[in-house]
């Protein structure tokens, strides 16, 4: 169904040019030399309000004609923008397709501008959904339904897909993200090593980045392509290069399979700072550590180390510290078995401060130490 089907007529039906159109039984067309006297200004007058009336007729008819015509274009545009501006690659992920639509692709119409379904060609979003799916050799989100909401849920983003690789916005609103506070935020991957080149091969080069995910995908891939003996659960190791890396030709389980070539790859992790910089670490990331210590008079401390690592100002935090708790706290460098600065806090503050560091987006599986907050 294309967007000339889905309208009730033509432009030159629904609107008649000005000089055919009939007011009252009579053309509107005015011959001025049957009027005399001052019936001629009269007649005028009201070919004037005539024409004047159908004008804006006319254009307000263009101009809806006009909103039609690029409403699926105006959805395309915002799908586009709301993808690769609002939505991060992993953190919000999987995200219910009406949360989507309402948070993420709304918010990027241009002003003056609006989206209603029921007036596009799709009728609903999810029909919209197949139709971009299918413009390519790939679809643009991988979809699944979530059973317990029976709604559709947006899985995976294909970042490659050449509709969101060459998007260039125009007036779509995106810059609004700019003035959010942004947040820390760590991502694991894994590299591509020499051992496993051979599989990754056609995918990607070595020392390129991947999720957890796609790395199953493309070693699932290699493997039915190359193994295709597979006795229920287990892959029989054919070619040479899976040899390679399981050291057996034996019958092996996926799980196994899996951990054994993955083990191969090299563990990274990528830390987006607050300011926008990011750090890439190829060795294991220490946790954010917290520590209870005893000092003159039995007055307890808290010690918290491997903040550094994380982009946190040492200086803000004291300042938030101090100023929530109403104690003292001060940076100490050079500190044993400490990556970085530590921070020395009066009494056992772990609460407030591992709370603190939620709220600058800092994740709890990241910090250790947390069992010694009091207990209530």
């Amino acid at each position: 169904m294309n967007l000339a089907d889905a309208l009730p007529g033509s432009y030159e039906t629904e609107f008649p040019s000005l000089g055919s159109l009939v007011l009252d039984g009579k053309p509107s067309e005015v011959h001025v030399e049957a009027v005399k006297g001052s019936s001629f200004d009269t007649a005028l007058n009201d070919r004037s309000k005539n024409n004047g009336l159908t004008n804006a007729s006319e254009e307000q008819a263009e101009e809806e004609l006009k909103d039609s015509d690029t409403v699926e274009t105006l959805l395309e545009r915002c799908f586009l923008a709301a993808l690769k501006y609002r939505v991060t690659k992993k953190g919000q992920l999987p995200l219910d397709v009406g949360e989507f639509y309402s948070h993420f692709l709304l918010p990027c119409l241009p002003s003056g501008r609006r989206i209603d379904m029921k007036k596009t060609v799709y009728k609903k979003f999810s029909v919209f959904l197949e139709h971009i799916n299918k413009s390519g050799n790939e679809p643009v989100v991988k979809l699944i339904t979530n059973k317990n909401k029976g709604s559709g849920m947006i899985t995976e983003i294909n970042w490659m897909h050449p509709l969101l690789k060459d998007f260039e916005t125009t007036d779509e609103k995106i810059n609004d993200i700019k003035t959010e506070k942004m947040l820390i935020k760590v991502d694991d991957y894994f590299a591509v090593t020499e051992p496993v080149s051979a599989i990754f091969r056609n995918k990607c080069g070595k020392s390129d980045l991947m999720e957890k995910a796609q790395v199953r995908q493309i070693i699932t891939a290699y493997v039915k392509s190359m193994n295709p003996t597979i006795e229920g659960k287990l892959v029989i190791p054919n070619d040479s290069v899976l040899v390679s890396l399981l050291g057996s030709r034996e019958p092996v389980d996926w799980n196994t399979l899996f951990q054994k070539i993955i083990s191969k790859m090299t563990k990274t992790y990528v830390i987006t700072w607050a300011d926008g910089r990011q750090l890439i670490r190829k060795t294991a990331l220490p946790k954010i550590t917290f520590k209870i210590e005893n000092r003159a008079g039995n007055k307890k401390v808290t010690l918290v180390n491997n903040l550094s690592i994380y982009g946190i100002d040492p200086k803000k935090l004291c300042r938030e510290i101090q100023t929530g708790v109403a104690t003292s706290a001060v940076v100490v460098n050079n500190a044993a078995e400490c990556e970085g600065f530590q921070i020395l806090v009066q009494g056992n503050q772990i609460l407030f401060i591992s709370n603190l560091l939620t709220k600058y987006g800092v994740e709890k599986k990241h910090m250790t130490g947390l069992e010694l907050i009091p207990k209530k």
